[in-house]
C-alpha cells in the first residue's frame, strides 16, 4: 500500500511538470505547421508559374480573415477570371498573421506590418520564377500577439530569384532575430 501511494505521488509530480512543457510543444508545432504550409504554398505557386509559363499571384488578407489566395492567372490580366485556378487557405489552430511591436526583420530593420509585400499585400511569380517584389509574412499564435515573440515565424520571398525562405524567431540570432 505504501509503495502504491509513493508511486502515485511520483506520477503526480511528473504530470505537474510535464503538462506545461507539452502545451508549449503543441503550440510550437501548430505555428510551425502553419508557417510551413505558407512556405510550401509559395514554393508551389512559383513552380506553377514556371511550369505553366504564366503569372501566379498570392494575395494575403490579414485583417480579420487571416487567409491567403493563390491565383493561377492564365491570361496574366491580374483579375480572377472564370476557369482560372483559385485556392483560398485560411490559417488554422489560432495562428494569425501578426507581429509584436519592436520586432526586427531578417536584416535587422523594424517590421511595421505582418504582411510586408507591398501596398496590395500580394506577391506575383512570373514564368521565370522571379517575384514581383521581395517581402515577408509573419505568423504567431493569436495568444502571443502583443505578448511575446518566442513562437513567431517568418516566410520571405526574394524578388530576383523568387526564392522562398522559412525563419524561426530566435532572440540570439544575428544580424536580426531570425534563424
Amino acid at each position: 500500500m505504501v509503495e502504491m501511494i509513493g508511486t502515485l505521488a511520483i506520477i503526480g509530480i511528473v504530470i505537474v511538470f510535464a503538462i506545461p512543457n507539452m502545451n508549449q510543444w503543441i503550440e510550437r508545432n501548430r505555428v510551425d505547421a502553419v508557417a510551413r504550409q505558407i512556405y510550401f504554398d509559395l514554393q508551389l505557386a512559383r513552380s506553377k508559374a514556371i511550369r505553366n509559363h504564366n503569372n501566379v499571384i498570392v494575395s494575403f488578407q490579414n485583417s480579420g480573415t487571416h487567409q491567403y489566395t493563390i491565383h493561377v492567372d492564365t491570361n496574366e490580366d491580374g483579375v480572377q477570371d472564370g476557369g482560372e485556378e483559385i485556392t483560398t487557405v485560411t490559417l488554422k489552430d489560432n495562428i494569425v498573421f501578426g507581429i509584436n511591436n519592436g520586432i526586427s526583420d531578417i536584416d535587422g530593420n523594424a517590421v511595421t506590418s505582418s504582411v510586408s509585400m507591398g501596398d496590395d499585400k500580394k506577391i506575383t511569380f512570373n514564368a521565370r520564377g522571379s517575384a514581383g517584389e521581395s517581402g515577408s509574412v509573419y505568423v504567431l499564435p493569436s495568444a502571443d500577439v502583443s505578448v511575446k515573440n518566442d513562437l513567431s515565424r517568418a516566410v520571405s520571398v526574394i524578388q530576383a530569384t523568387g526564392a522562398v525562405e522559412y525563419w524561426k524567431y530566435s532572440s540570439g540570432a544575428s544580424p536580426g532575430p531570425w534563424a
